[in-house]
């Protein structure tokens, strides 16, 4: 047993509800306390003093590409480059893995040229090993010749048209990934866990699989679970429900795009970019297509996930769930993953829904407001129908905080914060909504709010420690406790 004290243990059952001490037995809360003088003076117990911290309900993030980014945490992150030539140099120094070279996190916007290096400048830096250099929203890339030689194209014939976007963006993302052995996909996972514990999560959900009909590594990943020091949720990131069946997993799906992204100009919109006016993104499958998807899978009790970001790619899969829904009344969470820019349609179709919405509330941080990269491609008329995490609650949706990681960091501390400050002021959420969105809402996205999201007598122990309230700025991760097991632990000061 352990008896954690002295700190204020945030139950999530109200705003203000809180403990002083929590007690520990076999991976399970066994009691709380709220004063100092209610803890039994006999307790057998090992004492462990959190010095006044603030703590919660084990963080979960509920949708990552934890395979990418744990393997890219071992590759050339391009974040910080402002420059061609920056980037160029980098290149000229990456280290590669398993014969092949990875580059991602490069932010077209931030390079003073404003483009990818094309196929020539990679050529000269990297003539013979096969490189793949990717986007910060991971929806296109570039690579040099040695790639384009290497990978097998479906087309039969390289293409010619750069950067890759759409399907054969996504093309030469699997081949490069297909490419790691088992050690190494168990590596990369390795390098995830780490991260996601420093970051202070319990939880992790991951997408694995090529968005079609093959799984890749999941029944490894699932197969190595109890390896990890953070629990990961591994989603079959394809459409094939059989296929899903077969393989145990009480959801299908993930990132299947419904459309590409807005900083890639590929999110599908109800009229032209304002950057871009001959372009309003594209819907990438028409309704039957996903009718038939979510269908199969809710006939089969499977949680159905879709990625839609473009007002009119989550207006398209809001009318298959609300038609899925009315047919066969079951509560099933289905998820449209991201839902980022959400018209009064898509509210009006969702309102009642048992439906879910993993929201990336970095995605403002870094993307919208004021001069922001939402304002250049989508005009300031439109920055109102992005993040409406307080309408979506409000009609019912149960909206839940994620990273998107590889594409923003592991930090929920950062995602609670600016769920609190979104630049659509309309639609900000409290301090306790916002830490809901990892915690109790969390649970109840994969049923286990019986048992996770909240800190009561009888649950699971897992403990997201805090140096101060997880709202404020000054605040770090100082410690995380998965099942009673306690991960790390430093110093408050």
């Amino acid at each position: 047993m352990k008896l954690f004290t002295n700190a204020r243990f945030h139950s999530m059952d109200a705003p203000d509800d809180s403990y002083f001490a929590l007690l520990e037995c076999n991976g399970f809360i066994e009691e709380l306390y709220r004063r100092p003088e209610d803890i039994p003076g006999a307790a057998d117990a090992e004492i462990i003093d959190l010095d006044g911290a603030w703590v919660y309900p084990g963080f979960t993030d509920t949708h990552t590409h934890a395979f990418d980014g744990g393997l890219y945490s071992l590759c050339l992150d391009l974040g910080r480059c402002s420059s061609l030539r920056e980037v160029l140099e980098a290149l000229a120094e990456i280290r590669p893995l398993g014969g092949l070279a990875f580059a991602w996190n490069l932010d077209i916007h931030r390079i003073t040229e404003g483009r990818f290096p094309d196929i020539e400048e990679l050529d000269r830096v990297l003539p013979d090993i096969p490189l793949i250099v990717k986007r910060v929203d991971g929806h296109s890339c570039i690579v040099n010749s040695a790639a384009l030689k290497a990978i097998p194209w479906r087309s039969g014939r390289a293409p010619d048209s750069f950067p890759l976007t759409r399907e054969v963006s996504r093309e030469a993302s699997a081949w490069f990934q297909s490419m790691v052995d088992e050690e190494g996909i168990l590596s990369a996972y390795d390098s995830a866990g780490k991260t996601a514990i420093k970051a202070g999560l319990t939880r992790v959900h991951t997408m694995v699989g090529d968005g079609g009909r093959d799984p890749r590594h999941f029944e490894l990943l699932r197969d190595n679970l109890d390896r990890f020091g953070v629990d990961f949720v591994p989603y079959p990131q394809i459409s094939d429900v059989r296929k899903a069946l077969e393989l145990g997993s009480p959801r299908v799906g993930g990132c299947l795009l419904s459309d590409g992204s807005i900083g890639s100009h590929t999110a599908a919109l109800n009229s032209p970019y304002a950057d871009r006016p001959d372009s309003s993104g594209e819907l990438y499958q028409d309704d039957g297509h996903w009718y038939r998807f979510i269908r199969d899978a809710h006939r089969a009790g499977l949680q159905a996930c879709v990625h839609a970001i473009g007002e009119a790619a989550v207006e398209q899969i809001a009318g298959v769930l609300k038609r899925v829904y009315t047919e066969d009344p079951k509560a099933l969470r289905h998820q449209i993953i991201h839902c980022e820019m959400v018209s009064n349609r898509s509210l009006e179709l969702l309102q009642g829904l048992p439906a879910a919405a993993p929201v990336q509330p970095a995605f403002d941080a870094l993307w919208g407001g004021p001069g922001g990269l939402y304002e250049k491609h989508l005009g300031r008329e439109r920055l109102d129908r992005c993040n409406r995490y307080a309408s979506l609650s409000r009609a019912g949706v149960l909206v839940t905080g994620g990273s998107d990681w590889y594409i923003t960091p592991l930090d929920p501390l950062g995602g609670i914060r600016a769920a609190v400050k979104l630049s659509n002021t309309a639609e900000r959420l409290s301090i306790f909504d916002a830490l809901r969105l990892y915690t109790v809402n969390a649970a109840k996205l994969i049923g286990m709010e019986a048992r996770q999201g909240y800190l009561r007598k009888g649950y699971e122990c897992d403990l997201s420690i805090v140096s101060g309230p997880a709202e404020i700025e000054e605040s770090r991760i100082i410690g995380v406790v998965n099942k009673g097991k306690l991960l790390f632990l430093s110093e408050r000061a």
